[in-house]
């Protein structure tokens, strides 16, 4: 009788290896995530202001000093021509109340006689926030192919 038991035991113990045991090897949790945007400008950390020259005015209306990380041409949403386009942003950082330009910059026309909508990522931060953004500063190629930028 114990030589039963014992072969039942070792039978027992080959099916359970064999057969999984209802473990969990890995979990997703997925948790809705609301972002409420301020639509009053007053209560926004940053304003991104569109000037009618095309230079973007970057306002910190932050209690901490806000850096532009990152400003540069979204070339993925952009043609070839992006190439001939840069981006000129703020060495400093900019102090609470203040504000800065970032502007477009290099040759985005191309030689072109066209409006052109020139993407431009950003990625400013203070100690603890990071706002990621794509702003469109709309560039107009006039008739000498010569860029005049415009809000957009």
């Amino acid at each position: 009788m114990t030589s039963r038991v014992g072969i039942a035991m070792v039978v027992l113990a080959l099916v359970s290896l064999v057969v999984s045991s209802g473990g969990v090897s890995s979990v997703v949790l997925e948790r809705p995530i609301e972002i409420d945007v301020a639509d009053d400008p007053s209560e926004q950390l940053v304003v991104f202001d569109r000037a009618s020259n095309g230079s973007l005015t970057v306002t910190n209306q932050a209690t901490a000093n806000l850096t532009v990380e990152r400003a540069t041409v979204d070339e993925s949403r952009v043609g070839t021509w992006a190439s001939n386009a840069s981006v000129d942003q703020p060495d400093e950082p900019i102090e609470p109340g203040e504000n800065a330009s970032v502007d477009v910059a290099g040759d985005p026309c191309a030689g072109a006689e066209t409006t052109r909508d020139v993407p431009i990522e950003l990625e400013v931060a203070t100690d603890s926030t990071t706002i990621e953004t794509t702003v469109d500063v709309a560039v107009w190629c006039g008739e000498d192919g010569g860029a005049t930028r415009s809000a957009g």
